[in-house]
């Protein structure tokens, strides 16, 4: 009985000295930790780009909505574009513009983007409401030269005839759409001390509303728009364009007989209004 009695007690003690280790084993972190997981590539898949979120239309593609991704290769579609056989393709489309809405994972097709060199490319880059019009411009009318597309510029209007002491401010904030055929994502030429002065610029597209266009059509015919080149550190550099003072009013279909008929003007504060002939 003695014996049995000792057996039974060496036993409960082994058991409880190994509940202990396995305890403090667990609390000390002394388990060895899981295998990290192998990432298997599905055999016969390539990389295909696709859009690492969602992108509205008309869009312009960059590196922060772009991505590579696995995918199987008999599901291939024409125009995908492939990272074998596409390798510096992110530098080509750089400057490329959507179609299309893209949604997140969805593969980019060349069919589904606008290049600068396309048609269509310059109409994906208004906003909605918004026109594009070409004026006339020269190399002194565009801020010596250096006024590119994406710029923000103030208008200047002088009338046939006048000089420049005559200037008065049209409109502010203007984006510029394309100096000649050079439109927004084209790299400017330039050289070591920066970019070079477009100085066979004869016409400027600008970004405006309709009655705003109507204004600086009627305008351009009665004299010289100039551009004023503003700062990228402007407040309103990302705002929509602003007719100011009597021009605000001839948007408005009000004064327009009395200024383009020819009629005196009478600058009054600084605020020009029309008056009959």
């Amino acid at each position: 009985m003695q014996k049995k009695r000792q057996i039974i007690l060496y036993s409960v003690a082994g058991a409880v000295a190994l509940v202990a280790a396995y305890a403090a084993s667990n609390i000390l972190g002394g388990h060895e930790p899981k295998p990290a997981k192998k990432v298997v590539v599905p055999q016969g898949s390539v990389e295909i780009l696709v859009a690492a979120n969602r992108v509205q239309a008309g869009s312009m593609l960059t590196g922060k909505n772009l991505k590579w991704r696995q995918w199987p290769r008999q599901a291939l579609l024409p125009g995908m574009i492939r990272r074998d056989r596409n390798g510096n393709v992110m530098q080509r489309i750089s400057s490329a513009r959507t179609i299309v809405p893209l949604e997140k994972g969805e593969p980019i097709l060349e069919s589904k983007l606008l290049f600068p060199e396309d048609g269509s490319y310059l109409s994906s880059m208004l906003a909605p409401g918004m026109r594009a019009l070409a004026i006339p411009v020269t190399m002194v009318r565009t801020a010596g030269g250096y006024v590119r597309p994406y710029d923000r510029v103030d208008l200047l209007f002088v009338e046939k005839g006048g000089d420049l002491s005559t200037a008065e401010l049209v409109m502010e904030n203007v984006k510029v759409l394309a100096i000649n055929k050079v439109a927004v994502g084209q790299q400017a030429k330039g050289g070591k001390d920066g970019p070079k002065p477009l100085t066979a610029a004869t016409r400027a597209v600008l970004e405006l509303t309709l009655p705003q266009a109507r204004v600086l059509t009627k305008l351009s015919r009665k004299g010289r728009i100039f551009m004023a080149l503003r700062s990228l550190a402007d407040k309103s550099a990302s705002g929509e364009p602003k007719l100011v003072g009597y021009f605000a009013e001839l948007a408005k279909g009000d004064t327009d007989s009395d200024y383009f008929s020819g009629g005196v003007r009478v600058i009054s504060r600084g605020v020009a209004q029309g008056q009959g002939k």
